[in-house]
């Protein structure tokens, strides 16, 4: 089986869960990364491939996330590891983190605590976007 033609059965079953726009982008993200993949190839894939794809497709049909199927996370212009023990940074927490990185423009030798911080999303963009 190519790479398309499992990308089209991802389509298919996504569009049961999400939108169709939200069913698409998340199809697109899982083959570039788990795979290195672009949706359109032609590629056939290996046997290996097409067991890790079923297995995660049963993931998502029990709405296991897509950051935990590919190992990271994008969050504020970079990307972070997760899997279960550590939360799925959320666009409000980037949000929080954009508002603080410009206070700290403001303040000389800034100093941060970070309580539980999991994937250290919150610390480094502060740390990098305050540098």
């Amino acid at each position: 089986m190519k790479y398309n033609q499992l990308h089209t059965i991802l389509i298919k079953e996504l569009s049961q869960i999400y939108d169709s726009r939200e069913a698409h982008n998340i199809a697109r993200i899982y083959f570039e990364d788990r795979f290195s993949k672009n949706i359109n190839s032609e590629v056939e894939a290996d046997e290996s491939v097409i067991n890790t794809f079923n297995n995660d497709l049963s993931k998502f049909k029990n709405n296991y996330p897509l950051q935990y199927i590919t190992g990271k996370s994008f969050f504020y212009k970079h990307f972070f590891i997760v899997d279960e023990p550590v939360l799925i940074p959320r666009p409000e927490t980037e949000e929080l983190v954009s508002i603080a990185v410009q206070e700290l423009k403001n303040v000389s030798a800034p100093k941060i605590l970070d309580v539980g911080t999991g994937s250290g999303c919150i610390a480094i963009s502060l740390a990098k976007g305050s540098a």
